[in-house]
């Protein structure tokens, strides 16, 4: 219990990352949004280096967090595969949006967040923590859904699926009581 920080420093770091990237995006504004791939590519890059030395250490299951989270070769490994698949989508999506003239930086800290949810979720051991983990997957992912400004159909697009998922999510919570 004593490396619960080394436990959870890939996870850690996709928040951190994204958080940088969305503040530094709301403060600074830097007109090349390179910046932010380049950040967010790097984040993705460590966090998946800090998984494989996890991974490499871990040779028997530990429940973390009083047992919200379960570090197993399955979790770790559900963890590098959502990391792999980040990176290659921050890789070519930066040439995508740059076709549909959308140009904000905010696009990269929103892939972090969704990746933190993905990975939270092949390690999560309570219904509490999965719950927690989809919810940050699926908000970032309905907010990338509206991510293009211009668009006259995203208002639309954005406020189904943000109502749809808030009836949902409460659902859920009546059920867990």
């Amino acid at each position: 219990m004593s490396n619960w920080l080394f436990y959870v420093s890939p996870s850690l770091l996709l928040f951190v990352g994204a958080m940088v990237v969305i503040l530094v995006e709301a403060v600074a504004r830097p007109e090349n949004k390179q910046v932010f791939r380049l950040l967010s590519l790097a984040v993705v890059v460590v966090a998946g280096l800090l998984n494989v030395a996890l991974y490499a250490q871990a040779d028997k299951a530990q429940e973390i967090f009083y047992g919200m989270l379960r570090l197993d070769h399955f979790g770790i490994g559900f963890q590098g595969v959502t990391l792999l698949s980040g990176f290659f989508a921050l890789l070519i999506s930066h040439e995508y949006l740059e076709a549909l003239r959308i140009r904000v930086g905010e696009y990269y800290g929103l892939v972090l967040f969704g990746l933190l949810g993905m990975s939270l979720l092949g390690q999560s051991n309570d219904l509490m923590m999965l719950f927690i983990s989809v919810e940050v997957m699926s908000i970032s992912i309905y907010i990338l859904c509206s991510i293009k400004r211009s668009d006259a159909r995203r208002d639309r697009k954005s406020t189904r699926l943000n109502s749809s998922h808030l009836v949902i999510s409460y659902a859920v919570f009546c059920l867990k009581k």
